[in-house]
């Protein structure tokens, strides 16, 4: 099961597979909503982790796959995928600013 995100709602496959289930409490009520979550996962996940490495080079191919099966079986939701591509060097590159920035901003404290 792959974590994702770096905000305080983390959704996993696992949260999505739970909520396939007809009896969760939070069960997907339409395709919509199953695209959404699996959406949401891929971007986190993109954001996540580098294209190159091992966990984000399986998701992508997860993605590959999901985007065909929908393509295939449900070709009028095919317009709703989120077109994958990797966020994880923007994110990375916020959270090295934010590093930066706070550690520039505690420095000048000290010096005051």
């Amino acid at each position: 099961m792959f974590l994702v995100g770096q905000g305080a709602q983390r959704k996993t496959f696992s949260d999505v597979a739970h909520n396939l289930e007809p009896d969760s409490h939070s069960a997907y009520q339409t395709v919509m909503e199953f695209i959404r979550g699996l959406n949401e996962v891929f971007i986190q996940n993109s954001a996540s982790y580098p294209s190159t490495s091992v966990k984000g080079t399986a998701i992508q191919k997860v993605w590959v796959h999901y985007s065909r099966a929908v393509k295939k079986h449900l070709p009028e939701y095919a317009s709703e995928l989120w077109l994958y591509l990797s966020l994880y060097s923007q994110s990375s590159s916020k959270r090295k600013n934010l590093t930066s920035s706070d550690h520039a901003s505690s420095t000048k404290k000290r010096r005051n």
